[in-house]
């Protein structure tokens, strides 16, 4: 998941990517089901111009996971994530998967396209956490803040 921030103090903040920890995909003939815990994504690194750069500290690493955990996805209240397809074709090294994403205690329709990429299939979903009654991270008096949508990169191994 990449993170992006905007806000007066921008400058001072980091875009992030997160990694999620507790994550199972599986893909039965045209159905696909995925699931994570909320409370395991993990900041993998800071973004710079759309590159990895450097891991932030590990009292940083703490802190943007407790804030993401407690205070946007409400882990304890909404513990998991799921989509389930409904509605799966492939065709030229592209899929079109559609189907349910239960998020932050909304359910809403989703459609993505995943790419052929070597043994994996590939997707960018760009998600708005306002559309799941989630409130993007804020500090200091909304000058330090995630910009309401963020981007969840998927792959998945190939069969």
């Amino acid at each position: 998941m990449l993170v992006f921030k905007e806000g007066l103090l921008s400058k001072v903040a980091h875009d992030l990517k997160f990694r999620a920890t507790d994550l199972s995909i599986e893909v039965d003939g045209e159905t696909v089901t995925a699931r994570f815990g909320a409370a395991g994504l993990r900041v993998l690194c800071v973004m710079r111009g759309g590159v990895e750069a450097e891991a932030p500290s590990a009292r940083d690493k703490r802190e943007i996971e407790q804030n993401l955990r407690d205070k946007v996805l409400e882990a304890q209240r909404y513990p998991e994530i799921r989509f389930r397809s409904t509605a799966l074709r492939q065709e030229a090294g592209l899929a079109r998967v559609e189907g349910t994403l239960w998020l932050h205690g909304v359910e809403r329709a989703l459609a993505l396209t995943a790419k052929a990429e070597g043994a994996l299939w590939t997707a960018d979903v760009d998600l708005f956490q306002p559309d799941f009654n989630i409130k993007p991270f804020s500090a200091l008096l909304g000058t330090m803040k995630v910009k309401p949508a963020v981007r969840v990169r998927v792959r998945v191994p190939r069969t």
